[in-house]
C-alpha cells in the first residue's frame, strides 16, 4: 500500500466531491482569495464514478515515506524531540537521528507548511486557489495547490538540493539512506503539483 495521487479537473471535483452546502461553504471561505480563472460552477459532462480511471495520477511512495517528508517540515517549522517516537516507529526514527547529523537542529521559515502538516495522507485535495491555511468542509481538508508549490520550493532550497534532480538511490547493499527517501518524496510532489496549476490534486 502507498499514497497515490491524482490530477482531477476543478469542475468534476467541485460537482462530485461535494454536495450543494459544501459547495457554497467553499466558494465562501474562498471568497477574497486569489483565485484562477476557473469555472468552478460549470457542471462536468463525465460523472465522477469514472474516478480514478482516465486521471493523471502518480505513487508518492509509501505511507511511511510520505509522513518522513512530512516530519521533516515539522522539525524545520516547530521542531521535533526524539522521546516523542513510538516504540514502533523505526523508520522514522532512523530518518530523524540521520537528519540531525546531516543537518543538525534546523529552523527556519518555511512559508505555508500546515498545508501539508493538517493534510491526513490518505483524503484530501489541493486546489488551485491561494489561501492561507487548509480547511474543512464536508469532512474532507482543502489546502491550497500554490501555497503547497510554495513550501515544497522553499523546503528544497532550505536543504540545497534540486526538485528537479533525478530521483536518488535510496539503498545502497540493504542500507536505507532515509534522506534520500524525504528528497525524493519532495521531488515526486513537485513534479506533478508544478506540472498542472489549474487541476485538482486529490490524495487516495
Amino acid at each position: 500500500m502507498g499514497l497515490d495521487i491524482y490530477r482531477v479537473p476543478p469542475n468534476e471535483w467541485f460537482w462530485w466531491s461535494l454536495d450543494e452546502r459544501a459547495r457554497n461553504k467553499f466558494l465562501t471561505k474562498l471568497s477574497g482569495s486569489k483565485l484562477p480563472k476557473i469555472r468552478w460552477s460549470s457542471r462536468p459532462k463525465r460523472a465522477m464514478q469514472e474516478f480514478p480511471s482516465g486521471h493523471a495520477s502518480v505513487r508518492v511512495g509509501t505511507y511511511s515515506a510520505y509522513g518522513i517528508f512530512v516530519l521533516a517540515l515539522e522539525e524545520m517549522t516547530t521542531g521535533l524531540d526524539s522521546a516523542s517516537f513510538e516504540a514502533d516507529e523505526d523508520l522514522e526514527l532512523a530518518w530523524f537521528r540521520e537528519f540531525r547529523r546531516e543537518y543538525g537542529i534546523r529552523r527556519g521559515s518555511i512559508p505555508n507548511a500546515p498545508h501539508f502538516l493538517l493534510m491526513p495522507d490518505n483524503s484530501g485535495s489541493f486546489v488551485p486557489a491561494v489561501f492561507k491555511k487548509p480547511f474543512r468542509v464536508q469532512g474532507e481538508w482543502i489546502a491550497s495547490l500554490p501555497a503547497a508549490v510554495h513550501t515544497l520550493e522553499a523546503f528544497a532550497e532550505s536543504l540545497a538540493f534540486d526538485l528537479s534532480g533525478d530521483p536518488e538511490v535510496e539503498y545502497i547493499k540493504d542500507r536505507w539512506l532515509p534522506l534520500a527517501t524525504m528528497r525524493n518524496v519532495a521531488r515526486i510532489l513537485h513534479g506533478f503539483f508544478a506540472a498542472d496549476r489549474t487541476s485538482v490534486v486529490m490524495y487516495l
